[in-house]
């Protein structure tokens, strides 16, 4: 079968990345952060786990982590950011609505069922989720990122390599090769 020759050698199925967004947007409560993404701050936990920067395609998700810390509680000072991401060779991963997205993650990259099970519980008792431990696995593979697509929409992603998979879309290019960039902070997007 094609499918599994293809998916054995690694190669990404056309139905599973034809659909992948350029434009996404991260939202962020630190204020500070330069306007390079190697600068930025990386998650230590998440859904797809940590030591990346996150993504989404959907603004309004991306604010929800501008305006709340990780328990919900409101916070002020955060913004979004648009960015043009690119992903060289991306973990997509599907799940339905009410699926685990965590144990999926670990099993296509390798691990059993049961034994994501447990990682994922353990992981989720002593440290608040799962960290670099798919992170590891996942560049080992040869993978620069992951993709969460819920129903067959894409939700959110983590990039190993930001500085090579992503770029602020609210940097342009002067004449002469210059850049200026606005200031996250205050630019407001035009819809």
């Amino acid at each position: 079968n094609r499918t599994k020759m293809l998916e054995r050698s690694g190669e990404k199925l056309a139905t599973e990345t034809e659909d992948i967004p350029t434009r996404w947007y991260r939202g962020t409560t630190n204020i500070g952060e330069s306007s390079s993404p190697a600068k930025w701050k990386t998650g230590k936990e998440g859904v797809l786990g940590g030591g990346g920067i996150y993504v989404t395609p959907d603004p309004k998700y991306a604010s929800s982590f501008a305006t709340e810390n990780v328990l919900g509680k409101p916070i002020t000072g955060g913004f979004v950011t648009p960015l043009d991401v690119t992903f060289k060779n991306p973990l997509v991963v599907s799940v339905s609505k009410t699926g685990q997205p965590e144990v999926k993650v670990l099993e296509r990259l390798g691990i059993s069922t049961r034994k994501a099970e447990d990682m994922v519980e353990k992981a989720y008792e002593t440290k608040g989720g799962l960290t670099t431990e798919v992170k590891s696995r996942a560049i080992k593979q040869g993978y620069d990122g992951i993709i969460l697509k819920r129903d067959g929409i894409v939700q959110e992603a983590i990039s190993y390599k930001p500085e090579k998979n992503i770029i602020s879309a609210i940097t342009k290019k002067k004449q002469g090769g210059s850049i200026v960039e606005r200031n996250p902070n205050t630019y407001n997007m035009r819809a």
